[in-house]
């Protein structure tokens, strides 16, 4: 029995449509939701073997059980979701919308995704379902979202098969998917219902554990301790949760969406803030050298316009990934 507030699951998920969310428009009428939203899973891992039974991992019977060890030896180590949460800052509150399939995260998706798009068009008020007249105009605008993930390498491991038809075709280009290192995605994209979702990995951003982000920002919401032997345990959709195993997966989330909202304060708004911790240095370091020296920085804005697209193109490959360090006139 779910006893925490604001938690909605699969038979409440139509608490979205009582969510006012909030856009900013961009160039050619592009809508960007302001509303954070975040999202977090949690698995078992387990060991399944040839004939169908799987086993979880305990170090003891590891160590000194053969006939255990040889079984985890010769089985594939394999990673089970039984929840996942999401939550949605609101005017009243941050909501937490929590499933235990992937097919229920699609769902979800799907009914989030049309709320978000009617709300661009129409906003909150209007949006009713009486069935109005899309202009081609209307149709014809994008929407885009962004969903904070920490740590979002493991997540993407899973989402990947999930979305994979959604993830070559978003909304800006094919091969939507931007990493440092292979299974190591800073971001990617994916559109569900005309809505362009970018996922951001909020541990690039801060590079510091959840638990350490928490208690360096104060956030009024802090990362709980996990249950005794919490990962030792097996579950699957069907296993009942506690109260306690609930309320640690869903404050993940929830503690999140303090703690970008300290960042959207800081930048303004939710695209201004950069991708990762190096960013954001890279953006004061550009403020103070424009303030410093502005005649400098108008020569260069010249000087980079008056560049043809090829040409740009090509300076981009030549530098991109180069040695670079900030002038020593000013650092």
């Amino acid at each position: 029995m779910i006893k925490v507030l604001n938690v909605y699951t699969v038979s409440k998920w139509e608490e979205i449509n009582n969510i006012i969310f909030r856009f900013n428009e961009g160039t050619k009428g592009a809508q960007f939701c302001q509303n954070i939203m975040t999202f977090d899973i949690e698995t078992t891992n387990l060991w399944s073997s040839d004939d169908g039974t799987a086993v979880g991992f305990d170090h003891i019977l590891y160590n000194n059980d053969e006939e255990y060890r040889e079984k985890i030896d010769n089985a594939k180590p394999q990673s089970c979701l039984y929840i996942w949460q999401m939550a949605i800052e609101s005017q009243d509150g941050p909501k937490v919308f929590i499933g235990r399939t992937w097919k229920d995260y699609q769902d979800f998706m799907e009914l989030l995704s049309i709320e978000i798009r009617r709300q661009s068009l129409y906003g909150y008020q209007t949006y009713n379902r009486i069935s109005e007249n899309i202009s081609s105009q209307k149709i014809k605008k994008n929407v885009y979202t962004k969903m904070y993930v920490h740590n979002l390498g493991f997540e993407f491991q899973h989402i990947r098969n999930i979305f994979e038809d959604k993830l070559t075709h978003s909304h800006r280009r094919k091969g939507s998917v931007f990493a440092r290192s292979p299974r190591k995605p800073m971001k990617f994209n994916i559109n569900v219902n005309k809505v362009a979702w970018e996922y951001r990995d909020t541990l690039v951003l801060t590079q510091k554990s959840l638990k350490k982000w928490c208690e360096d920002e104060k956030l009024p919401v802090q990362k709980l301790t996990e249950p005794k032997d919490y990962y030792l345990k097996m579950r699957s959709p069907l296993t009942e949760l506690t109260e306690e195993e609930i309320n640690y997966s869903i404050n993940d989330v929830v503690s999140m969406i303090y703690g970008i909202e300290k960042y959207r304060e800081k930048y303004g708004t939710l695209e201004n803030i950069p991708l990762t911790q190096t960013g954001a240095v890279r953006l004061k370091c550009r403020e103070n050298v424009c303030n410093t020296n502005p005649i400098w920085a108008g020569q260069c804005s010249e000087i980079t316009q008056s560049y043809s697209p090829e040409e740009f193109k090509r300076l981009v490959q030549l530098f991109q990934g180069g040695w670079t360090h900030g002038n020593n006139k000013y650092i």
